[in-house]
């Protein structure tokens, strides 16, 4: 029996509303696919559309199946940065059965009014795992501490994945969280008081 074609879907004007007034918004909104949208609140026609959209093309069993690619922003203190040596940072927390998958990091120093003494082998990476010597993946590593911390204005630095491809074991991943790594030297960064604003984007695969 040949496909039968999917019926039209009538799209409305989108933010629709009579001149001079203001359109109702619906704040926390929520698909009918159960995840949130990471997007400004939504007007509940509109939202009420994209349920019906997704309901022809997706079912909920297709939910894990879906690439949706997340952005976390997450500011890392000079009291965490004093101490990073041997208390790594917390960027993203794992979930048993999922893979955390990053796909681009941006880290940027803001500069305070005193700049960190740092040594010259001391490096900082974005990966699995908290052992900077035997991390379970490591796809944004060896970023120079000096160069960048050490310095009295703002800088900015766009990770590259410079490592080729990691092959590890879906059990070594499986539900691993993220950290914020400092090694190379003998200690951690020093009298500096910035911060570090990092931006990770990221898909939580599921094994």
């Amino acid at each position: 029996m040949p496909a039968q074609p999917l019926p039209p879907v009538q799209i409305p004007s989108l933010g629709a509303g009579a001149i001079g007034t203001t359109p109702n918004y619906q704040d926390g909104a929520t698909t009918s696919l159960g995840f949130s949208l990471n997007v400004p609140p939504v007007q509940a026609a509109n939202l009420l559309l994209l349920n019906e959209i997704l309901a022809q093309f997706v079912t909920p069993n297709d939910l894990p199946n879906l690439v949706l690619v997340k952005t976390a922003v997450i500011t890392v203190s000079s009291a965490q940065l004093q101490s990073l040596f041997t208390q790594p940072v917390l960027l993203l927390a794992g979930i048993p059965g999922t893979f955390l998958d990053m796909i681009s990091c941006t880290m940027e120093y803001i500069a305070g009014p005193t700049a960190y003494t740092v040594g010259a082998n001391d490096k900082m990476t974005v990966q699995l795992g908290t052992s900077y010597s035997s991390p379970i993946d490591d796809p944004f590593d060896n970023l120079y501490a000096a160069g960048f911390l050490d310095q009295p204005t703002s800088q900015v630095c766009g990770f590259i994945n410079a490592t080729g491809i990691d092959v590890i074991p879906s059990a070594a991943v499986n539900g691993q969280s993220v950290y914020l790594v400092y090694g190379g030297g003998t200690g951690s960064p020093t009298l500096g008081n910035g911060s570090v604003k990092l931006t990770i984007s990221y898909n939580q695969f599921v094994l």
